[in-house]
C-alpha cells in the first residue's frame, strides 16, 4: 500500500481542474511516430511502480496524464495512525476511485471508517495498535463493511484481543463477493461462535491467526458447513483442544491447503485423527501441508504421507521427518512441487540429494545440509529443470585445505551443477541448519571470483542471494555479482566476517547506488513461509 502524505493530496496538487489554466498542459496533436508516453496503457502500466509522490507529480503534467495517474493515486489508500490527512471530506470525494484500503484504527482516525461509496473498494485492512483501542476504534467498521458488502472481496482484521460484535459477523456474512477473511488476535465469544462460523461460509480462504475460540462442542457439529474454504491456516489457535481444531477442521472439507502451527507447548497437531480422516475420505481435495512447531515422528508423517489423495506442496520444519516418511512420499514424486524440511534432524544428505534427483516437478526445495560429495557423485546434477528456489547448507567439509587445488576445484565443480538450475531466482548457499556443527563458517561454499564463482553467470534469472555469515568476500567478488545479477534484489548483509571490511563493501555499495540490495534478513516475499 501506499503511504499518505499531505503534500500528494492536496486537491489543488492533483486534480487540474482546479488547478490554474496555465498549470495544464494542451493536448497536442498526434504525430506519426507516437511516443510510448502518449498511450494510456504505457502511463497506467508505468503507474504501478510509482509513489504516491511520483503518481501526483505526474497526475499534473497534463489532462492526459491525469487521466491515467489520478485514478491509481486514490486505488491504493493507506492511513497510519497519526495521519490526518487526506481528510475524510477529500476521501469521500473521491472514494469511487479507491479499490483497497488500510487504516491503524485508533481515536483519532476512527471517522476514516464513516466512508460512503467506495463502489469499488475490493480490500480491507483494519488494525489496532493496542488492547486500549481495539473496542472504540472500530464502532464503526460494521456499518462500514455492511456499506461495501456488495463490492469487498478481501477482509482482514487485526485487533488485539477485540471481540467481534454479533453485529459486525452478521456484517461480513453479508459481503456477498467475499473470498478472503483474514483475522488476528481476535476472540470468539461462546454466544458468537455460530455467527462467527456463518460469517465463514462464502470465503474461500480463511486465516486464523492467534485468535481465541471457544472450547466448545456443540457448534462445531451441528453448526454450518464451511464448504468454501479452500485454503485454512490456523497459526496458534488459543484455548481450543486439538480435538475442538479437529471438528473445525472437519467442517471445511473442501480445502485444498493446509497451514497449522501449535500454540505454547501443550496443543499438538491431531496428526493420527487427521490421518483417519483421510483414511475416511475427508477433505478429498487436500494436497498442500505446512505444518510447523509440533514434534512429529517419522512413522506418523509417513501415514499422513500415505492416505494423502495427492501431494503438490509439503512443508513440515521441525519434525522427524526421516526415511519412512520419504518412502512413503515416493507415490507422489510425479506432482509435487514444494518441499520444506528444514531443521529435520532425521533428513541426512544422501536423502535430500535423492529428493532433488527424483522429483522432475519440483520448483520449490529447502532443507538443511547437503554435502559436496554427494552433490557431485554424478557428472550432471539432475534436479528439476524448473526449480526457482533452492535453500541449503552446501558443505564442502573440513577434511580437505581450503588453500588446497583439490578444494578449489571441487567448489568449480558445485558451482557448474549450481549454474544448471538456469530459471533459479532465489539460492541460498549457506544457513543454520539442526544439530551441531563443526566450523560451519570455514564448510560453507565460498562465493569468491578466486573459488570459482564466475561459472554462475548463466543464473540469469536470479533474484535474492542468501549466505550464512562468515564469507570472504572482496570487493571485486560484490561488484561482480552485482553486475552478472542485473535482476538481483536482495542479498545477504554479512559480506565478510570482518566488520570493518564488511563495512566497507557495504559503503561501496552505497557508492554504486546499491545498497538497498543487501539485507539483513530473507524477504518475507519470498522465504519460507514460517519466516526462516
Amino acid at each position: 500500500m501506499l503511504s499518505l502524505h499531505q503534500q500528494d493530496f492536496d486537491d489543488n496538487q492533483t486534480d487540474p481542474l482546479h488547478s490554474p489554466p496555465s498549470s495544464i498542459t494542451t493536448a497536442t496533436p498526434p504525430s506519426k511516430s507516437a511516443h510510448p508516453l502518449d498511450l494510456p496503457e504505457i502511463r497506467t502500466r508505468i503507474g504501478h511502480f510509482l509513489t504516491s509522490k511520483g503518481l501526483a507529480c505526474c497526475a499534473r503534467v497534463s489532462r492526459e496524464w491525469h487521466a491515467s495517474f489520478h485514478p491509481l493515486l486514490w486505488a491504493d489508500v493507506h492511513i497510519p495512525d497519526s495521519c490526518t490527512s487526506p481528510t475524510v471530506p477529500t476521501l469521500q470525494k473521491y472514494a469511487p476511485l479507491i479499490k483497497s484500503l488500510g487504516a491503524v484504527a485508533c481515536r483519532s482516525n476512527s471517522t476514516y471508517f464513516t466512508l460512503k461509496g467506495c463502489i469499488n473498494l475490493s480490500q480491507l485492512y483494519i488494525r489496532t495498535r493496542s488492547r486500549f483501542w481495539s473496542m472504540s476504534a472500530m464502532a464503526e467498521v460494521p456499518e462500514m463493511i455492511q456499506e461495501h458488502s456488495s463490492s469487498l472481496q478481501e477482509l482482514e482484521l487485526d485487533a488485539y484481543e477485540f471481540e467481534p460484535s454479533t453485529l459486525m459477523w452478521e456484517a461480513i456474512g453479508r459481503c456477498s463477493r467475499l473470498q478472503t477473511l483474514k483475522l488476528h488476535n481476535i476472540k470468539v465469544s461462546p454466544e458468537n461462535l455460530q455467527p462467527f462460523l456463518l460469517a465463514c461460509t462464502r470465503v474461500s480462504v480463511l486465516h486464523l491467526l492467534n485468535p481465541t475460540l471457544p472450547d466448545e462442542t456443540l457448534p462445531y457439529t451441528s453448526g454450518p458447513e464451511l464448504k468454501g474454504v479452500q485454503d485454512l491456516r490456523l497459526h496458534e489457535i488459543h484455548n481450543a483442544e486439538p480435538e475442538r481444531q479437529l471438528l473445525f477442521m472437519k467442517l471445511c472439507s473442501n480445502i485444498t491447503s493446509l497451514y497449522w502451527r501449535r500454540s505454547g507447548f501443550t496443543i499438538t497437531f491431531p496428526i493420527r485423527q487427521v490421518t483417519s480422516g483421510l483414511a475416511a475420505g475427508a477433505w478429498p481435495n487436500l494436497h498442500s501441508l505446512e505444518l510447523f512447531g509440533d514434534i512429529m515422528e517419522d512413522e506418523d508423517l509417513a501415514g499422513l504421507i500415505r492416505f494423502m489423495p495427492r501431494l503438490v506442496s509439503w512443508r513440515t520444519t521441525k519434525t522427524g521427518f526421516g526415511p519412512v516418511a520419504l518412502a512413503a512420499m515416493e507415490r507422489h514424486f510425479l506432482t509435487l512441487r514444494e518441499i520444506d524440511l528444514r531443521a529435520c534432524e532425521s533428513l541426512t544428505s544422501p536423502m535430500i540429494q535423492y529428493l532433488l534427483y527424483s522429483i522432475p516437478t519440483l520448483e520449490y526445495f529447502s532443507a538443511d545440509r547437503l554435502c559436496a560429495d554427494d552433490i557431485l557423485q554424478d557428472p550432471v546434477w539432475p534436479c528439476s529443470p524448473r526449480l526457482k528456489t533452492l535453500k541449503l547448507f552446501i558443505d564442502m567439509g573440513v577434511s580437505k585445505d581450503i588453500t588446497s587445488d583439490e578444494f578449489k576445484a571441487q567448489q568449480m565443480a558445485v558451482f557448474d551443477r549450481l549454474s544448471m538450475l538456469r530459471v533459479l531466482t532465489v539460492l541460498q548457499v549457506s544457513r543454520n541448519v539442526a544439530g551441531p556443527l563443526k566450523n560451519p563458517a570455514m564448510r560453507a561454499l565460498r562465493l569468491q571470483l578466486s573459488a570459482g564463482m564466475t561459472r554462475l553467470d548463466k543464473l540469469r534469472q536470479l533474484e535474492e542471494l542468501w549466505f550464512y555469515p562468515g564469507q570472504v568476500m572482496e570487493e571485486e567478488d560484490v561488484e561482480w555479482i552485482l553486475k552478472s545479477f542485473p535482476r538481483l534484489r536482495a542479498m545477504s548483509f554479512y559480506m565478510h566476517g570482518n566488520y570493518d571490511k564488511n563495512e566497507q563493501l557495504l559503503k561501496s555499495m552505497k557508492a554504486w547506488g546499491k545498497s538497498e540490495v543487501v539485507r539483513p534478513k530473507l524477504l518475507s516475499s519470498s522465504s519460507d513461509r514460517s519466516k526462516a
